[in-house]
């Protein structure tokens, strides 16, 4: 199955459109990448495939065959991890592909599936969002079998300027009517609360 999602690509200060494409066939067991790659990029079919494992996927064995195009653009940077991981879900049939239509996405993945975020991805495809969807630590200092989780282990105070400064950033780069919605442990749910309330202030 074929299956393809949108992405954006920083270009000095400008950002362009790129389109991860993924096709599932029988074949070889090969996982292949092309599209004028940086070296961080080409490592992300390891990323990939070790996140979507510890995810709880299952992939069956096939050829994968990813495209990043178009293939005049240097792709650069951990931020392709995420549309790479969606497109492949998607040919292999985890996520109905229709509703990938009209969404951008963007994310650096841990081996243990956690998503982190990257620089610069609400100036991306040069448009506000009108939909946010974060997961940011947690400040549990929780542990998984892929090892620890980045900024997950700092004072509350540390942690209320870690939350501060993001959301002052992903406020600045919404549509007025935007909706965001934050996951967070209940054990610290007051910390980003205030974190969110008081950037408006």
């Amino acid at each position: 199955m074929f299956c393809s999602v949108i992405s954006a690509a920083i270009c000095g200060i400008e950002s362009r459109k790129i389109v991860v494409e993924a096709d599932v066939s029988d074949g070889m067991p090969v996982f292949s990448m092309v599209g004028y790659l940086a070296s961080e990029v080409k490592e992300a079919q390891d990323r990939v495939r070790t996140a979507l494992r510890n995810a709880g996927f299952h992939l069956a064995v096939k050829r994968v065959t990813v495209n990043l195009s178009p293939a005049d653009v240097r792709k650069a940077g951990s931020g392709f991890d995420l549309p790479i991981a969606i497109a492949v879900l998607a040919a292999f049939g985890y996520i109905p592909r229709e509703s990938l239509e009209g969404i951008l996405f963007a994310g650096e993945l841990s081996l243990n599936g956690e998503l982190n975020g990257i620089r610069g991805i609400l100036e991306m495809d040069g448009k506000r969002a009108n939909l946010v969807l974060t997961d940011p630590p947690y400040n549990v200092d929780v542990e998984e079998t892929a090892g620890k989780i980045k900024n997950d282990n700092m004072s509350d105070e540390d942690f209320y300027k870690f939350l501060f400064a993001m959301f002052v950033n992903v406020e600045q780069n919404m549509e007025k009517d935007a909706s965001i919605y934050v996951f967070h442990a209940d054990s610290k749910g007051l910390i980003f609360r205030q974190a969110w309330w008081w950037q408006f202030q």
